[in-house]
């Protein structure tokens, strides 16, 4: 379940491995984020990224705070093509990338304590987004309207926070005036 932009997901996929081949890419980082919002990440090789992108890369989820505990539970990274960035450092020839990913249980049902499948769900709680479901793939439309409404919400706020600030400015220079 990927929040992206990308419309065809097979094609983007097929975009990531084959970009990855023509820039010399080793070695790709799977990163997620833990309940904690500490990141961690998976590396594997590039040669790798058809079966991370098929869903067979795995972690013990019970070894990261927060996760599964009790009983060993190895969850699925789920790589998001249109996050596909490669590192701009470059050690001994060893060229990396990096795909942020959600985090799925066994089955592939997002994992609840993801970060990414609690931002969709709060945004699409919020109605900012709306979401088509094509298999595996969730694709998240922003809603223009929310949006507006949402920036003339934080214009309002930033004019109240601008006003409240210029009184305690004032105030304090009132205050040293008189000292």
């Amino acid at each position: 379940m990927a929040l992206t932009t990308i419309k065809d997901a097979a094609v983007a996929r097929r975009t990531v491995i084959a970009t990855a081949k023509e820039r010399g890419v080793r070695w790709v980082r799977l990163a997620f984020v833990d309940v904690l919002g500490v990141q961690k990440s998976v590396s594997i090789p590039a040669a790798g990224l058809e079966d991370a992108f098929a869903g067979k890369v795995t972690f013990d989820g019970g070894s990261i705070d927060g996760f599964v505990r009790g009983e060993e539970v190895d969850m699925v990274l789920l790589p998001d093509p249109a996050t596909f960035t490669i590192l701009p450092w470059v050690e001994k020839d060893q060229i990396e990338a990096r795909l942020l990913c959600d985090i799925a249980m066994p089955d592939l049902t997002p994992f609840e304590g993801c970060s990414r499948t609690t931002l969709k769900r709060v945004l699409e709680d919020a109605g900012v987004v709306s979401r088509v479901i094509d298999g595996r793939t969730h694709r998240l439309a922003l809603r223009p309207e929310a949006l507006a409404e949402a920036s003339a919400w934080i214009e309002l706020q930033r004019h109240r926070w601008e006003r409240l600030f210029d009184a305690v400015g004032d105030y304090l220079e009132e205050r040293k005036a008189q000292t």
